[in-house]
């Protein structure tokens, strides 16, 4: 008993609040960079060379997970998607509502060359899609020889629900 009165009469209970302050300054720190990384971005590395030479095999990228909640996909744009054999960096270029040609290496939307404002390793061979479904993307690699994307039956088109983010940019390269 004599152990307990005494224990409570050396107990500085300031130094208790400040303890607890520190710990919910601590903890609330902890929480918003779990929400961060569970809702608002991620860490996403590339596996192949189907995004060459925009993105190399390993790159490690940052990825935008609210971007699409808010804004419509854009053509051009880099983004990761679930597919059926996992996750995918791939480029947007057909929209919903639009067809797409690729004729003599060049890029048709709705029959209208568009040019294509980035470093490509390798030109594509001819393709041809009617109109893309609504909520539908049509998405390939840079590496268009080295790709398995949407001109691929087993890939197909991207459903909106499918598309994890938007690419930001490369953190760092590995190798």
């Amino acid at each position: 008993m004599k152990f307990i009165k005494n224990f409570y009469r050396n107990l500085d209970f300031r130094d208790f609040k400040e303890f607890l302050a520190d710990s919910c300054l601590y903890i609330i720190l902890t929480m918003t960079v779990l929400v961060i990384v569970i809702y608002v971005v991620a860490l996403q590395q590339v596996l192949g060379t189907s995004m060459e030479p925009t993105y190399k095999n390993q790159d490690v990228l940052l990825l935008n997970k609210v971007q699409y909640k808010i804004f419509s996909p854009k053509r051009f744009d880099v983004i990761a998607a679930q597919d059926g054999s996992g996750i995918v960096i791939k480029r947007i270029i057909g929209l919903p509502g639009e067809s797409v040609d690729f004729r003599n290496g060049k890029l048709y939307i709705n029959n209208q060359e568009v040019t294509e404002n980035f470093e490509k390793a390798t030109e594509t061979g001819d393709f041809s899609l009617d109109t893309i479904p609504d909520g539908y993307y049509f998405l390939v690699g840079d590496n268009r020889m080295n790709s398995t994307d949407s001109r691929d039956e087993r890939v197909g088109l991207i459903h909106r629900d499918d598309i994890i983010g938007k690419i930001m940019f490369r953190l760092w390269r590995v190798g």
